[in-house]
């Protein structure tokens, strides 16, 4: 899918109420989606809607990473060795990824991240034009982990339901 290098343009730095924001088709199906558009041109990286890009970061407009490496600075270590080797893996063009991973908002807090990704084009297999989009998923990985919990902890005791139970037996007996 290929989407319109349209920015939406607000003024002032911080963006804190995102119904401000001009809705065309394109843009309220991403705010639908809770995803933020990006391109990656040789390392450049430009979001669609930088407003967007900024209320989802909490972040200010200026504040925002401007290239590949200023956003994998952001990511803690295990996520960013995730995203460069789903970087490495976009060795032609039509290669998508989908990872997720964790990072710190400039806020300071941690954030769960889900990034899908396309290559555009490339010389042999270095990928120089990317298009994706990104979101936030803290709360689908909140409630995975609480299911996931449930599903092994018997919730009035909190010990292990016989399942699990049974399992760890058998892990620490081999």
């Amino acid at each position: 899918m290929v989407l319109p290098n349209k920015p939406a343009s607000l003024h002032g730095n911080a963006v804190n109420d995102v119904s401000a924001l001009p809705q065309d088709s394109t843009l309220g199906f991403f705010q639908l989606l809770e995803a933020v558009p990006f391109e990656i041109t040789k390392g450049d990286l430009s979001f669609v809607y930088p407003e967007i890009a900024a209320h989802r970061l909490r972040s200010s407009l200026s504040s925002l990473p401007d290239t590949v490496d200023s956003w994998q600075d952001m990511l803690l270590p295990e996520g960013a060795r995730e995203r460069r080797a789903a970087a490495r893996r976009l060795s032609w063009d039509g290669a998508q990824y989908r990872i997720r991973y964790q990072c710190r908002l400039p806020t300071g807090q941690l954030a769960w991240i889900e990034e899908c990704a396309q290559r555009l084009s490339g010389e042999g297999e270095v990928a120089s034009h990317i298009q994706g989009a990104f979101r936030l998923i803290d709360r689908d990985k909140a409630q995975i982990d609480q299911a996931a919990y449930h599903a092994r902890f018997d919730e009035m005791t909190g010990l292990m339901n016989g399942d699990s139970f049974q399992q760890h037996l058998v892990q620490t007996a081999a």
